[in-house]
């Protein structure tokens, strides 16, 4: 089936609503496995750009175009997620834009989950960095303030924002030299200068989850439900298992 016809099969399916929620930049798919096993449901389209990493999904409901260019239904699909997305963004008001058109497209809520970019300046004292703040792929590092001003604009006012995965000291890989290329992902000892071993005295986050609530009169039950559904996923308590030992090893170190 060329692209086109498939396209429109889908985006029909999502006018009847067929689908339970859209993941805008799905890459290969894996996001949306992560929010069927995390909100326990069985029907998720995605949307990207790039045919290479949809070529290489074994999701079979992605549909491959600009999210721009697309006309989306209102109120299709009970919520819509943006998984490590809207970073990759080129700028500002195309965040905007899509935390827009989701919102619209949605009837429940909005799930979104963000790089940490929040301790650029205390690691930079520390002379260190985390990875993901020099790559060339993320020219929109958001800050949750920047979030919080997007929301009020859009009149979005309920939401919550939960930080995850908690980096305990600089033992971790993804904490390298301040001085380390740009679009480094580890820490190599064999090319990096030496890191120095360091307990940090405030808590660094890898990601934040950002859920916001889209109906008016959802109970604190049901929200309570949403934002605490992931919590019950195999993926989330294997992280939260690594997280322990880490936690664990750094007070022996100390």
């Amino acid at each position: 089936m060329n692209n086109d016809k498939k396209k429109e099969e889908l985006l029909k399916k999502l006018e009847n609503k067929e689908f339970d929620f859209i993941d805008f930049g799905a890459g290969t798919g894996a996001s949306i496995n992560w929010c069927k096993d995390a909100f326990g449901l069985s029907k998720g389209l995605g949307i990207d750009k790039s045919n290479k990493k949809i070529e290489n999904s074994n999701v079979k409901d992605m549909i491959l175009a600009d999210i721009f260019s697309l006309e989306i239904p209102e109120k299709c699909v009970k919520f819509s997620s943006m998984i490590h997305f809207l970073e990759h963004l080129s700028n500002f008001h195309k965040v905007e834009k899509m935390i827009k058109r989701a919102s619209l497209a949605s009837c429940d809520f909005l799930f979104i989950q963000h790089p940490n970019f929040e301790d650029i300046d205390y690691l930079s004292r520390l002379n260190l960095k985390l990875s993901w703040t020099d790559w060339s792929g993320h020219p929109n590092m958001l800050h949750l303030k920047d979030f919080r001003y997007i929301f009020k604009k859009l009149n979005l006012n309920n939401y919550t924002v939960i930080p995850r995965e908690q980096i305990f000291d600089s033992s971790y890989k993804s904490i390298i030299p301040i001085n380390a290329p740009c679009d480094t992902v580890f820490y190599d000892a064999n090319l990096m200068e030496k890191k120095k071993y360091i307990i940090f005295n405030k808590p660094i986050w890898k990601h934040f989850d950002i859920f916001v609530s889209l109906d008016k009169n959802i109970t604190k039950e049901k929200w309570d439900r949403i934002i605490n559904a992931s919590k019950l996923s195999p993926t989330y308590k294997a992280q939260q298992k690594e997280s322990f030992l880490k936690k664990t090893l750094s007070k022996l170190k100390s």
